[in-house]
Order: structure tokens, then sequence, then C-alpha cells
């Protein structure tokens, strides 16, 4: 049986009706009834036909929840992060800029102890490892930094170092000296 959206992210555990995708997805954690849906999250996922805001926040549940589909899927993008079906459509307020990982890197987080229970922990952890790659090339405002337990960064660790080494060449080449022209009118 195919399901629909609202029957998916738009209908609570007890059944009702809710307009809080959020109460669905991080109630997820306490309901395991949420695995009944993941067959449905799977197919909307990969619909192309399907509004761009749902395939987001299929993934989002799906790793919020530590499905190995969905930890994959973040990771496949990854490769080409700007490329994906839903980039740009969730931006940030304060600096307008796509925020879509930010909020992937925080379910992540937040799967752990699922992840630790369906057997996806190694799978997290690459999760966690991709989105560090292009932490120098989109914004996760304090969701990826804040949210790392001590085991994810121990495993990632060289990734990280890469990143801050590869941002900060990255940013030196690109402040420019003051021209000489214009200190000497400022003079």
């Amino acid at each position: 049986m195919l399901m629909r959206f609202e029957e998916l992210l738009g209908t609570d555990f007890a059944g009702r009706p809710t307009g809080d995708v959020d109460d669905v997805i991080y109630g997820g954690y306490d309901h395991a009834e949420h695995r009944e849906r993941v067959p449905g999250l799977v197919s909307l996922l990969g619909d192309a036909s399907a509004a761009d805001r749902e395939r987001y926040l299929a993934c989002l549940a799906l790793v919020a929840w530590g499905e190995p589909v969905g930890y994959e899927t973040v990771r496949q993008l990854s490769l080409d992060p700007r490329n994906a079906p839903w980039y740009d459509l969730f931006i940030d307020r304060k600096f307008s800029v796509d925020s879509s990982y930010g909020h992937l890197s925080a379910a992540a987080a937040d799967s752990q102890e699922l992840a630790e229970e369906k057997g996806s922990s190694a799978l997290r952890v690459e999760t966690f490892r991709s989105l560090i790659r292009m932490a120098d090339r989109e914004y996760f405002e304090e969701k990826l930094g804040d949210y790392l337990d001590e085991g994810v960064v121990r495993a990632c660790l060289p990734d990280i170092r890469d990143v801050i080494r590869v941002s900060v060449v990255t940013r030196s080449h690109s402040v420019r000296a003051p021209s000489h022209r214009r200190a000497r009118a400022v003079a």
C-alpha cells in the first residue's frame, strides 16, 4: 500500500493529524511504530515527482530514525551537495543560505540510540564523515560541531583536521592586502 506524505509525516503515532512534522519525526524515538512508516518514506524519498520539501522531510526522518537509506542518501548527496533536489529550499534567516545539511546533521546526532539498536552506527559515523568533509563549503550553523559525540569526533578527527586545514588555506588565499593606491587616498 502506497502511503501519502500526510499519512507518513502528517499523522502522529496515535493516528491524529498534526501540522508539526517535527513532532512525528522526533516522536519516532519513543514509538517503535515509526518502523512501519520506513518503507513509505523510502518510496517518497526516491520519488522524483514528489515535492522537494516532502522528499527532504522523508530523508530527515530516515536519518533521525537511524535508517541506513537515510544515511546513504546524505552520503551520496554530500558528493555534490548543491545538486540535492531540496537545495535552497530551507534558507537560514540570518545568512540567507541553504541550511538543509545542518538539520540533517542534527538528525544524525539525535539518531545515535536508534542507530545502535538498528546496527547502523558505522553508517552514522560515515555520514558524519561526509558532512564534515563539506563543512568548509556548506552552512551548518552550530548543528555540526556542537552535536558531534566523542566517538564520532575520534573516528573523524583526520577529516576534521583536513577540512580545517583546507578552509584556513583557502581563506588565507582569498584575503587581499590593502591596495597601495587606496591606502594613499585615505592617508
